[in-house]
């Protein structure tokens, strides 16, 4: 009985813990990828994201911009439910356990754009952008970003 209430417990805060307080903000972002000045942008890759435990929906796109040396994500029609301290990570795997954090979840809703410097994910084999809640180390979604 005790092994079954913990049991009940953990799960409750796995699943529930990433609660509204502290939340990110709502407002739809209508934020584009924009050219540099020196040249055009490769496209990358494009993904939907996949759920985990939390609604997240959308894509993302990558862009190699090689005039810059760096990385633009452009998260396309996207959506997720709101939690405290949700954060973007570029990660090897699915629990975060190596990863570059590139901010706080700006809005959880529209199109939004995140940036990553090509020294910044030198010590990273990139694999997929994660939306995590950092309070809590939950994963709400995640979205391949290689070919």
């Amino acid at each position: 009985m005790i092994k079954r209430i913990i049991v009940l417990l953990t799960l409750s805060i796995i699943f529930l813990g990433c609660g509204e307080e502290d939340a990110v903000p709502t407002g739809t972002l209508n934020e584009t990828v924009s050219t540099s000045s020196s040249g055009p942008l490769q496209q990358v890759s494009s993904h939907s994201f996949v759920e985990s435990g939390h609604s997240v929906s959308g894509t993302v796109t990558t862009f190699k911009d090689s005039s810059l040396n760096e990385y633009k994500y452009q998260l396309s029609n996207f959506n997720s439910q709101n939690g405290p301290d949700l954060r973007v990570y570029i990660s090897e795997d699915l629990q975060a356990s190596r990863f570059v954090d590139l901010g706080a979840l700006k809005s959880t809703n529209g199109n939004l754009v995140y940036t990553a410097t090509a020294n910044q994910l030198s010590n990273l084999n990139p694999q997929y952008l994660l939306i995590w809640c950092r309070k809590f180390s939950v994963l709400f979604g995640s979205a391949k970003i290689q070919p």
